[in-house]
């Protein structure tokens, strides 16, 4: 037995002064206003992953009409404007052992109604439904400000990947100056190009104004303009290809080099990008000189970053700022060992910087503006997803957590259903390429290397073939970001793992490179290490190639099940798995209706 009220909210939602509606969300300001006697018969509560996420919502699944006085209540508002913009939420209660509890709220408004003025009736669906989430995903856009947190000091050093470079001899010219930047300019570039079989590729022009120099009794003005090359070069007994050319024959292994290709495997792991500056003057002779001077390869310095946010606090402060929850929770994150690599947690010292605070030379940010659907996709980095869980918390783990009905060790089931249909269909989301992509990543590890899959199960398809995973906001190339501040932007953040030393100091953590092998700063958060840690788990395939070699991962359930229908049980836990004769089974969706109380449930395995 069911009871359908209406709960009226009587404070003007217009005194709402914040992003946060929060008159909207005010359970205790809503009041009993009628019940209602709705025609129904298809009625479900349905049971769906929100969007992709993990966790699930519970909706109103089917449709209600309203008629006689309940119509005559209904179609009142609809004409009164007032009344029509007041909250108001529907409540479904059930009867169960002689008491009424509730199972279901939703957010009750007539612009879900379709009103049949003719017949005195009105039908209404897709009701909103009214839980723990719905202030979280109707503000996940709402931005907060990084700045007003506590900051924390992080060392590390700034120096510049390896690179090969050569800059031509010196030579001076003289020409007539003008306002604008010299035509001639682009000639010489051609004139002063190495050897073409020397493989050398320009990749910096860089153009400095030098003051007035005294010749040939005029003042001239002095331009000074390096030009930067680079080439690959690799030890070999062979070429590796045609494109590469014998450039010495007199060690162990022979020499060649070939012309600079960015991301590829061969190649070093740093683009220099072309730069020219110069300053328009007017005069007789100007006076260009083209020499090395002006390449200085920065060495390591060590460096104290007075601008770091803890991650920690940083979710603190977001789901505050847009929720009502005050709890966060994470074995991932915060256990002192991390559950998916069983290695010694190296993510719960985690510091985030809006990208500007990298800049050694840059003043404070000011603003630094992110929200909750930031935050999603900073997790999907780790593969990890978020729920508020029975004690109200909200809670991050990595989906390992979910697929096994919330546990990282053993599967969870809850219910056994035997006897069921053996008739199953097969997911098709298989995709053959999985490529990580962050924001201004330079050095390889950072880069990073697509998962690729084969077998006769992998999808090809143009449009399911690959999948992309852009996580373009933050960076984490500590090398590249620190020495190349006049290439990196305003907008965005920046991510480093921190260790505490001996001494108390926080450092940012240096590591080898999953597929460099090289020591590189902030190596567990390369998209290689990233991979090799926490990207193993639900994979297209039970093997693959990850980072150049071949790598065991832990397949993705792809076996469908649907369509199994059981009496209803007291209560229904989506999370939890359920065991039928095929194996443990997780919940992908499930409908119970209200009618006939049958649980229709589809499973993957």
């Amino acid at each position: 037995m069911y009871k359908f009220e209406i709960y009226k909210n009587t404070y003007d939602p217009m005194i709402s002064t914040s992003y946060n509606d929060n008159i909207r969300y005010a359970e205790e300001l809503y009041v009993f206003e009628r019940t209602i006697y709705p025609l129904w018969n298809d009625l479900a509560f349905k049971w769906v992953r929100d969007d992709g996420r993990f966790f699930f919502r519970k909706i109103l699944d089917g449709e209600f009409s309203l008629i006689n006085t309940d119509f005559d209540w209904a179609n009142e508002i609809r004409q009164n404007n007032s009344e029509k913009n007041f909250y108001r939420i529907l409540k479904i209660s059930e009867k169960v052992n002689g008491s009424w509890g509730v199972v279901w709220k939703g957010f009750f408004s007539v612009i879900n109604g379709t009103f049949d003025l003719g017949k005195c009736s009105s039908k209404f669906s897709e009701i909103l439904v009214f839980d723990e989430y719905s202030v979280i995903l109707e503000n996940i856009e709402k931005e907060i400000n990084l700045i007003d947190l506590p900051t924390y000091n992080v060392n590390y050093e700034i120096h510049t990947y390896d690179f090969d470079v050569d800059v031509s001899s010196s030579v001076n010219y003289f020409t007539a100056c003008s306002s604008v930047i010299p035509t001639f300019l682009e000639p010489l570039v051609t004139e002063f190009y190495p050897d073409e079989l020397e493989k050398w590729t320009l990749v910096r022009k860089q153009t400095n104004y030098g003051g007035q120099e005294y010749h040939d009794g005029v003042y001239s003005w002095v331009y000074n303009i390096t030009l930067v090359y680079r080439r690959d070069v690799t030890y070999a007994a062979a070429p590796p290809g045609a494109e590469w050319v014998l450039i010495d024959n007199t060690g162990a292994l022979n020499k060649y080099a070939r012309h600079y290709k960015d991301m590829d495997a061969l190649t070093f792991s740093t683009i220099l990008y072309d730069k020219m500056y110069y300053v328009p003057v007017s005069g007789v002779n100007c006076k260009f000189t083209y020499s090395d001077n002006n390449v200085v390869l920065p060495s390591d310095l060590e460096y104290e970053n007075e601008r770091a946010r803890l991650f920690t606090t940083v979710v603190y402060h977001l789901i505050n700022q847009t929720s009502s929850i005050t709890t966060y929770e994470s074995t991932f994150f915060e256990a002192v060992t991390n559950p998916i690599t069983g290695n010694t947690n190296t993510l719960n010292l985690l510091m985030l910087f809006q990208i500007s605070d990298m800049k050694p030379t840059s003043d404070p940010a000011t603003r630094g503006m992110y929200s909750f659907k930031d935050l999603e996709n900073w997790l999907e980095m780790f593969q990890c997803g978020w729920y508020i869980d029975e004690y109200g918390s909200l809670r991050i783990e990595h989906r390992k957590y979910f697929d096994l009905g919330l546990s990282y060790t053993e599967n969870q089931s809850d219910m056994i259903i035997s006897k069921v249909g053996l008739e199953v269909d097969y997911s098709s989301d298989t995709p053959q390429i999985e490529t990580i992509k962050f924001g201004y990543s330079n050095g390889q590890d950072f880069i990073g290397e697509p998962i690729i899959y084969h077998g006769n199960i992998v999808n090809r398809t143009e449009d399911s073939g690959k999948r992309d995973y852009s996580f373009s906001n933050i960076s984490t190339d500590l090398t590249y970001v620190t020495s190349n501040e006049d290439e990196i932007g305003n907008d965005g953040f920046f991510m480093v793992s921190t260790v505490i030393t001996n001494n108390g100091e926080l450092w940012v953590y240096k590591i080898n490179g999953d597929i460099t092998g090289e020591l590189i700063w902030n190596g567990y958060l390369s998209t290689a290490n990233l991979m090799n840690d926490y990207w193993k788990w639900w994979r297209s395939t039970s093997s693959g190639i990850m980072n150049n070699v071949r790598t065991e991962f832990t397949a993705k359930n792809i076996i469908i099940h649907s369509d199994i229908i059981i009496p209803s049980c007291d209560s229904f836990n989506p999370y939890k798995l359920k065991t039928t004769d095929i194996g443990d089974g997780v919940v992908e969706e499930a409908l119970l209706t209200l009618k006939d109380k049958k649980l229709t449930l589809t499973l993957s395995y």
